[in-house]
């Protein structure tokens, strides 16, 4: 089972038109991907909450929304975060530090919000360590998924290779190879932390050329770093769906 574990909800900021539910499953259809973790993120929460509803209605079964964490001042979100995940279709929860920061008193309520409910959080943490580490260390029951490998398009491989280092001392942070450009780095993740903890994304959709074939060149990717034929299997799929209960 092929399972995009990074994908945006149309938000018009990032993500146009090819972000609606039915352009994904499209799209999905036409690159052979079997389910798809959505989200709308660089709006309120509540707007990524009716976001991800629409999307988890069109396909209940293939779109698995995660509710995105934005602080307000006019609306009590930790409450609506509460909701969303108490029966709803929500599988998780994003967060991104461009939107929120890694403050204490803005991620921490949140992050416990997710081991309430027993739900991992993807959190973008543009390339801060330090703040995944002591997430990590503050509450290690709750599965920490970290894009990008720490930070989007990163070309350091130092930098890269801090994260992966904390995923190695934390069991509960599980590394996200979306928008990771230094290919090499997703068979190192395989190697110091295993498979199961080492999960696929497009970061998409994106229409260049278009969604269909911008996957399919994602899944390329993977396929093409040199590990064994089942961890390859883990990182595209098996190990989300392990983490979401699928």
């Amino acid at each position: 089972m092929i399972i995009d574990s990074h994908l945006h909800l149309r938000d018009d900021v990032y993500v146009g038109p090819e972000g609606t539910p039915d352009e994904i499953l499209r799209m999905m259809d036409g690159a052979g991907v079997d389910k798809s973790v959505v989200f709308k993120i660089w709006c309120s929460t509540n707007e990524s909450i009716r976001a991800g509803e629409e999307a988890a209605e069109t396909a209940p079964d293939r779109l698995l929304p995660y509710a995105y964490a934005a602080p307000a001042y006019d609306r009590p979100v930790l409450a609506e975060l509460d909701a969303a995940l108490s029966g709803g279709p929500f599988r998780g929860i994003k967060l991104h530090a461009a939107d929120a920061s890694m403050a204490p008193y803005l991620v921490d309520p949140v992050v416990e919000l997710a081991g309430r409910h027993g739900v991992p959080v993807l959190i973008d943490f543009c390339g801060d360590v330090t703040a995944a580490e002591r997430l990590a260390g503050d509450f290690p029951d709750v599965r920490i998924i970290v894009a990008h490998i720490g930070q989007y398009r990163c070309t350091s491989e130092e930098r890269i290779d801090q994260f992966i280092a904390s995923a190695a001392r934390h069991e509960n942070l599980v590394l996200d190879v979306s928008g990771v450009i230094l290919h090499h780095k997703v068979r190192d993740a395989v190697r110091r932390v295993g498979a199961t903890r080492v999960t696929w994304g497009t970061d998409g959709p994106r229409n260049t050329p278009d969604s269909a074939d911008f996957t399919r060149m994602e899944l390329a990717i993977v396929r093409a770093v040199p590990i064994e034929p089942q961890e390859t299997d883990a990182v595209l799929g098996a190990s989300i769906a392990s983490l979401l209960d699928l």
